[in-house]
């Protein structure tokens, strides 16, 4: 079987409920958030994490196959791909007309796997908001999934980092989103940083 590789990875951000379980869910972890709830998964094909508010679902994904077409009633609101070797981190503003109640921007990177500590999450966290899964190693490489979060009031930031070492690189995602008027000051529009 062949195993895909980081270019086959994409960045969606749906609307509606999603069968994860179709895509082999390693660990799960839910939090509250914004008068909602979060559940961050990593997956066997890479992350999502479901935001719940209002009675309405979006999900988050970073993986390498689409989501399942099981006849559930997801759209997709965003789709990209991972940078290139060599290119500029991929910068996403989030969707702020429609169906997405909240504001915020997606950043990708492409880096280079090192022997030492590349691979770890750059934000501070509590070890409770925190999921690592190790995958099978192939000729003494170790791939691995480390997703984290942080909340704040009506903030959410969301960092992941996915690793290849048989292609000696990483893909990093940084996600920050906010509900407008969450009273929240240190983000402002869509023009947050991480």
């Amino acid at each position: 079987m062949t195993v895909p590789g980081s270019s086959s990875l994409r960045y969606r951000l749906l609307r509606g409920p999603v069968a994860l379980e179709a895509m082999r869910v390693l660990a799960c972890r839910r939090f509250a958030w914004a008068g909602g709830d979060a559940c961050a998964y990593v997956l066997g094909a890479s992350h999502a994490v479901v935001l719940r508010h209002a009675g309405r679902e979006w999900v988050e994904m970073l993986t390498c196959v689409p989501p399942p077409r099981d006849g559930s009633a997801c759209s997709p609101l965003l789709t990209a791909a991972v940078p290139d070797t060599g290119a500029s981190d991929v910068v996403i503003d989030l969707p702020t007309e429609g169906e997405f109640p909240f504001r915020g921007m997606v950043r990708l990177q492409r880096f280079t796997l090192l022997p030492h500590g590349r691979d770890a999450l750059h934000m501070p966290l509590d070890p409770a908001n925190c999921l690592t899964h190790e995958f099978p190693a192939r000729d003494a490489c170790v791939p691995r999934t480390r997703l984290g979060w942080n909340v704040s009031g009506s903030r959410l930031a969301i960092e992941t980092v996915h690793t290849y070492p048989e292609e000696g690189c990483g893909i990093r995602s940084e996600t920050l989103i906010h509900l407008p008027g969450g009273g929240d000051p240190a983000v402002e529009g869509n023009n947050a940083t991480t």
